[in-house]
């Protein structure tokens, strides 16, 4: 009967630790996906920053310039490694409560003359046309929906919601590739990004998701 017993216990021992990972795993597959705010903002994103820029390079040449190798073709993961002129760069995920998204706050300290990218996998339940990608950014910034770049800032500037406008566009059934790349000359570092449907309002039915599966 001891022996039963003791069986019994290592089985019920065993049996709660299994379930213990097993809720962990479903909690963090959940939490890597968010949705639209309600003015089509996106908070959640992978982030990799910061890269710092060649000495003599402007925010200009920069914005434009692949610094990361094929850069408009990224998919990227959380944890994933890029080595970039040596040195070693890793995809995490960050959530900001704001709409803006403040590189220098996220990373702890001022980061001057350097870039950072934001990535997210924006689900469609259906083919969506007239999509319009609304951004800023502090300094330069660029999208890309899908590897191809759909908007440009060449600017130095402060940040202006929805400065930069990106219109006509489609999300394909599935997932959407969005990445956001903003250049820091000096000072603030910051970006924003939404997403609105031909009628102004954030698409029905579109998740976001830091995995492209």
């Amino acid at each position: 009967m001891m022996k039963i017993n003791f069986l019994k216990t290592c089985f019920l021992a065993l049996t709660a630790q299994l379930s213990f990972f097993t809720t962990g795993a479903i909690s963090s597959i959940q939490a890597q996906t968010d949705s639209l705010d309600e003015a089509g903002y996106i908070h959640q994103w992978l982030m990799l920053a910061p890269v710092s820029l060649e000495e003599e390079e402007s925010g200009s040449e920069a914005i434009v310039f692949p610094i990361i190798r094929r850069e408009k073709d990224l998919q990227p993961q959380s944890g994933d490694s890029v080595t970039i002129a040596g040195q070693t760069h890793q995809w995490v995920a960050k959530r900001a409560d704001e709409v803006v998204f403040d590189f220098n706050k996220v990373l702890g300290g001022n980061h001057d003359h350097a870039a950072g990218y934001l990535a997210v996998y924006v689900h469609a339940p259906k083919a969506m046309e007239n999509i319009t990608l609304l951004a800023g950014g502090n300094d330069q910034a660029r999208i890309y929906l899908n590897g191809e770049a759909v908007s440009t800032s060449f600017e130095a500037r402060a940040l202006t919601r929805d400065s930069d406008v990106a219109r006509g566009l489609t999300l394909r059934k599935g997932f959407n590739t969005l990445i956001l790349k903003v250049v820091n000359e000096v000072g603030n570092w910051q970006g924003c990004l939404r997403v609105l449907d031909a009628d102004g309002k954030p698409p029905e039915g579109v998740s976001l998701k830091l995995a492209n599966r």
